[in-house]
């Protein structure tokens, strides 16, 4: 019982060490990508058709922002489809304490909403203190600002938040679920948030260091949830050994 009792401790204290390895090597490529890329500025420039204007200066990307049927088809949509995911999932998982049928998704249906909604809701609080401006809105790009020092009103592009959610998917790799699920979310989160990174790349939105913060974002949100799951499981072998050997007590 003393060595089950010390595994468990040893286990614990892993686990906290873990934690703060993934925190501060979280911290620190944010830090880092916070300056950009030194080819962010060249790859963005690529996706400009013609130069821009400080009066209308969406328009001049490949995605031109103040185009109705673009935004509607590239940004609306995406957003109401992740929401509307996420809100099924967090409705199935309630009714999986009540309802048997719906037993069965319960996990599935929390790593949904924790992928998608914990992703997201992490990036908004973090873009609320960054403070970087959108590509489009640089006058490197023509746009209206300079790139100027902190503070930065009304600036709130870094990460970059629409293809959050679709990182955000990458969680249910890190979780308990069975491989095809975990495979699942590995390959749906890179595919799903690249494409809507380059659609905001495409749009003068964000730069590729934005994209790339939102999915370390998401595998930040996986690593706790590994860690969440791996203490669980040290409370369940050191309960299932109590059990075993109630004399050592």
């Amino acid at each position: 019982m003393a060595e089950l009792e010390q595994t468990a401790l040893t286990t614990r204290r892993l686990t906290w060490a873990w934690l703060a390895v993934f925190t501060v090597t979280y911290a620190a490529s944010l830090y880092t990508l916070n300056f950009g890329l030194p080819f962010d500025h060249a790859l963005s420039e690529l996706f400009i058709t013609r130069p821009c204007t400080a009066k209308n200066y969406y328009s001049c990307w490949v995605f031109d922002k103040s185009n109705a049927l673009y935004t509607f088809i590239l940004h609306t949509a995406p957003n109401a489809l992740f929401t509307f995911v996420a809100v099924v999932a967090a409705l199935v998982f309630v009714a999986g304490f009540f309802k048997p049928r719906a037993r069965p998704y319960r996990e599935l249906s929390l790593m949904l909403v924790i992928g998608i909604g914990g992703v997201s809701g992490l990036v908004s609080l973090l873009k609320n203190v960054t403070g970087h401006y959108c590509p489009a809105q640089l006058a490197f790009f023509g746009g209206p600002v300079g790139d100027v020092p902190p503070p930065r009103p009304r600036a709130a592009c870094y990460p970059a938040g629409h293809p959050s959610p679709g990182f955000g998917l990458m969680v249910l790799y890190f979780s308990a679920l069975p491989l095809f699920w975990r495979r699942f979310g590995l390959y749906a989160g890179l595919g799903c948030g690249s494409l809507l990174g380059f659609i905001q790349i495409a749009r003068g939105e964000h730069f590729l260091s934005h994209n790339i913060a939102s999915a370390l974002t998401a595998v930040f949100v996986g690593g706790i949830v590994w860690l969440i799951n791996r203490h669980l499981e040290t409370g369940l072998h050191e309960a299932a050994g109590s059990r075993r050997r109630p004399d050592d007590r």
